[in-house]
């Protein structure tokens, strides 16, 4: 199986999820200006994590964050190429999603975008437990062995959690060298590069 985070991977909404996330500080009286990209370094890569980051409620960030982002599902770009990757790997492999983003802003997006029958299953951040649970949990109730493909330290420690291979990609929204500090199976820096990495480490 092939386990996707969304954002970074699939959805291009890092300004989105930049706005979103200055709207929820805004919302508790925040003065903060967040900076172009606040999730770099951020570990988990989490609304949770971020709202912690900044002082502020994060139960609340993370409600407030995902309300903005369901309303402005319908305007956030997918990255060039990972429609017909996506697509590619769906005729050979079972694929999922596991992201901090709520599962039915994951639906609008897919479904907007023609691809929501590619995956069996969403799991976002409504959904109870860390994403290594998450990871888990699809391993043991599929019986296959789990394939991530993430852009973040997080996304590369969970997988090595649940004895899962990782592909990092480098066009997500941590670095090169946050991802590889990490050590994942593999780095990739295209999209159009995912069906050949995955059929190459399936064996």
């Amino acid at each position: 199986m092939i386990i996707f985070d969304f954002d970074g991977v699939i959805s291009d909404s890092l300004a989105v999820c930049r706005g979103a996330c200055q709207r929820a500080a805004k919302q508790q009286n925040s003065p903060l200006i967040l900076e172009t990209n606040p999730f770099r370094h951020l570990n988990p890569l989490t609304f949770e994590a971020l709202a912690a980051e900044l002082g502020l409620n994060a139960s609340r960030f993370a409600q407030d964050v995902a309300h903005y982002m369901h309303d402005q599902a319908n305007h956030i770009p997918f990255f060039g190429g990972i429609k017909t990757a996506v697509a590619t790997l769906s005729r050979q492999y079972r694929l999922f999603i596991v992201s901090a983003s709520h599962s039915e802003t994951i639906r609008i997006q897919l479904q907007r975008h023609g691809m929501t029958e590619h995956f069996e299953a969403i799991l976002g951040g409504n959904i109870p437990g860390s994403k290594t649970d998450k990871i888990a949990e699809l391993q043991r109730t599929w019986q296959l062995r789990a394939i991530v493909v993430g852009d973040s330290a997080s996304d590369i420690m969970a997988a090595r959690a649940c004895g899962a291979l990782s592909i990092a990609v480098s066009w997500g929204w941590q670095s090169q060298y946050c991802l590889q500090a990490q050590q994942p199976t593999t780095l990739i820096h295209a999209p159009g590069d995912l069906p050949f990495t995955v059929s190459s480490m399936a064996g």
